[in-house]
């Protein structure tokens, strides 16, 4: 049906290849509609692309709250699935960009906690 993971990586595509293009509507649209899947089931090996994927779209049209929110679901989502999480290269990205929104609003110590968590999950992947 409309609900599988599937749909969302092909809803995923369309969404990156609209923002590429400039659309920021069309490209919110289906990112939105991706998400909504992924809502229902997260442990998808690609849910957090799309969660990524959306928050990008929100920070270029200014809305950095809905961008924060999303790069969180993003970073849940990778945290969830099987094996350890913390060595994926998209956490360190997922973690860096919510900490550069939260320093942007001031908020530094929240900040500092998703640097702290880039730094570490950054090592264990070096190990």
């Amino acid at each position: 049906g409309n609900e599988h993971p599937n749909v969302a990586i092909a809803l995923n595509n369309l969404g990156s290849t609209y923002f590429r293009a400039g659309d920021t509507t069309l490209a919110m649209v289906h990112f939105e509609a991706a998400v909504k899947i992924y809502q229902t089931s997260p442990c998808s090996p690609q849910a957090h692309q799309a969660f990524f994927n959306l928050a990008k779209v929100c920070l270029h049209q200014g809305n950095k709250m809905k961008a924060l929110a999303n790069y969180v679901q993003g970073i849940n989502a990778l945290q969830l699935l099987p094996g350890d999480g913390s060595l994926r290269p998209e956490l360190v990205t997922g973690l860096d960009s919510a900490a550069q929104i939260l320093f942007e609003g001031k908020s530094y110590k929240e900040a500092a906690e998703y640097w702290e968590k880039a730094l570490a999950a950054h090592s264990q992947m070096k190990r």
